[in-house]
């Protein structure tokens, strides 16, 4: 995810303990992410082109 992102894997640990980016962990270590929490993301941090 950080990779695609340009930023760091700390970044996204980061955003994941404001609770800004929605994850759980597997196995009581890895953090995974689902392709929807990715998306929720990204849409309640999209501006809208027409707003002024």
């Amino acid at each position: 995810m950080a990779e695609q992102w340009r930023c760091s894997a700390q970044h996204i640990r980061n955003m994941i303990w404001r609770c800004e980016l929605q994850a759980f962990l597997h196995g009581g270590m890895l953090i995974r992410i689902t392709p929807a929490a990715v998306i929720a993301y990204k849409e309640a941090k999209t501006v809208d082109a027409t707003c002024q």
